[in-house]
């Protein structure tokens, strides 16, 4: 038996750090696991063997972080989501780098508090592994689960015989790609809030505030103010009519919903976007970097250029860019350069065809590709926070002139009320 000292966090999220006799790392991490500790760290307490290697297992974190984390909330009953996805690879990936075998790890990931149907998908790898398929070939019967793109980066680890490296370029891919979609939709969240309190607002301000003066107006009619009728009318409109409103608002919202889940709707609803003035640039410079990323990750690893730009293929979601690929692809399947395919069909900025003949000039295509990818989201996320700056004090002060406008109209029904008293 060997001692193994730890630190972590309990089931409690108190740290903990001790020491632990077990047989060896793979038992350590074990015994951790059962006792509901999330490990951070894990040496050997002699110093007769170097540290643990140490990987990132939570999905909020970097491939490059060197933090070994386990999620042990349990989540069962929830759908596939990316997150899962990502805690699953950061587990299989600290499992490997402690020096366990890969059949041996998935047996260990049984016993993760990991979502239902994952752990069912776990042990079907498990047992197609004991028949002796390929790790790549077993995780290609699971496409709902892990796309071409985890599928090829395994597939290049197993020939070169580097799996944890390759499982480490997928985290780190799954954690680029969730920033990026975190911070769009961060970016999003407070404008969307602002609109729904200013909706909020002016329904209360109609059925609960302005019926309040109906009766010091009386029977005045046409001698209000246009303003005071128009906002009177509306309020009588939306107290008298409420329950014909409400069922006509959630109608219009379930249809609106069956109509975006319809193929054709949701071509049409994706080619809308793409027109928006700032919206739809953001939308295509979003799934630029996406497609750089992807395609400079998957080129790193060995991945051939036209398996690569296929499975890159999929960040774009417009079927016309897409078609746009499918002639780049076709004429780099003829020997044409790619930025020469690229430049002609006006797919990504002249910056970005340019770094991309650079690399193709100077034998650094992967790395030229990331340095596309980082350039575009570095634009994302100002383009993001520039429009943010701008829309919120738009939003606030829109809000603000629908209730100084419910007020003023108000407030010059009464002074017409006086005026007559006079």
């Amino acid at each position: 038996m060997r001692e193994y000292r730890y630190q972590g966090v309990d089931a409690r999220g108190q740290p903990v750090v001790g020491v632990l006799a077990a047989s060896d790392a793979a038992d350590a991490l074990r015994r951790l696991l059962s006792q509901s500790v999330a490990v951070h760290r894990l040496d050997e307490a002699d110093g007769a063997s170097p540290p643990a290697p140490q990987a990132v297992a939570h999905a909020g974190t970097s491939a490059s972080a060197g933090t070994a984390r386990f999620s042990l909330r349990r989540r069962a009953g929830q759908k596939f989501k990316r997150r899962d996805i990502q805690l699953y690879t950061g587990e299989l990936l600290t499992m490997l780098r402690a020096g366990l075998s890969l059949d041996r790890a998935l047996r260990l990931l049984e016993q993760l508090a990991l979502p239902t149907e994952l752990l069912h998908i776990n042990q079907q790898l498990l047992d197609d592994i004991k028949a002796g398929q390929s790790f790549s070939r077993a995780l290609a019967k699971h496409p709902q689960a892990f796309d071409d793109f985890y599928i090829n980066m395994v597939r290049t680890g197993e020939i070169s015989g580097q799996m944890a490296d390759a499982l480490a370029r997928v985290l780190d891919h799954l954690e680029r790609v969730r920033q990026l979609r975190d911070k769009a939709l961060a970016a999003a969240t407070y404008p969307a809030i602002l609109a729904v309190v200013a909706v909020l607002s002016l329904l209360i301000m109609l059925v609960y505030v302005v019926p309040q003066f109906r009766q010091v107006f009386g029977d005045m009619g046409d001698r209000l103010p246009v303003a005071t009728r128009a906002v009177m009318a509306l309020s009588q409109a939306v107290t008298d009519h409420a329950p014909e409103l409400a069922v006509g608002i959630l109608v219009g919202c379930v249809a609106m919903v069956a109509w975006w889940r319809s193929p054709s709707g949701r071509l049409r609803w994706l080619r809308w976007q793409y027109r928006w003035p700032v919206l739809g640039v953001l939308r295509l410079q979003y799934e630029q970097a996406l497609f750089a990323r992807t395609l400079g990750t998957l080129l790193s690893s060995g991945v051939s250029l036209v398996t690569a730009l296929t499975i890159a293929e999929g960040a774009f979601r417009n079927p016309e860019h897409r078609q746009r690929l499918h002639r780049v692809m076709a004429d780099v399947k003829q020997g044409r350069r790619l930025a020469d395919a690229l430049a002609e069909l006006a797919i990504f900025d002249t910056l970005s065809v340019n770094l991309v003949r650079v690399g193709e000039e100077t034998g650094r295509l992967a790395g030229m590709w990331q340095e596309v990818g980082h350039i575009l989201e570095r634009d994302v996320q100002a383009r993001l926070q520039r429009l943010l700056t701008l829309l919120e004090p738009v939003l606030i002060l829109v809000l603000g002139a629908i209730i100084a406008g419910i007020i003023i109209s108000i407030l010059l029904g009464i002074l017409s009320v006086n005026d007559l008293a006079l």
